[in-house]
């Protein structure tokens, strides 16, 4: 027979398992690119690219196009924008990020080069 105070312990037990599993399922969605964890505040990075108004997947979809086209290429923005195979509200939102994040430079002519 279980006395209360077991109950208790079990009882809280449970709740932190709870917690865990959330966090867990949580972390999951990040992963796949909703914005369920990403608005928790903590990391600066996900709270700026949050800003930018995208699911993490999107982002990573439009920066991996970006990165793979200026290996090759050294494009104008406008040029960017145009190759870029998603909204054009939304490359431009990550070609910003991008150069404020310094990832991207952009020279004199305005072209622009990945930054290795």
């Amino acid at each position: 027979m279980l006395n209360l105070k077991t109950v208790a312990g079990l009882h809280f037990s449970l709740i932190i398992l709870a917690k865990k599993l959330i966090d867990a399922e949580s972390a999951m969605f990040a992963v796949r690119g909703t914005n369920l964890i990403s608005a928790n505040g903590i990391c600066d990075v996900c709270r700026e690219r949050n800003e930018l108004d995208l699911s993490k997947y999107e982002f990573d979809l439009i920066l991996e196009e970006i990165k793979s086209f200026l290996s090759e290429n050294s494009p104008d923005p406008e040029e960017l924008v145009k190759v870029i195979n998603h909204p054009e509200d939304k490359v431009i939102k990550v070609i910003r990020w991008l150069l404020d994040h310094n990832k991207i430079e952009q020279d004199k002519d305005h072209k622009l080069t990945w930054k290795a």
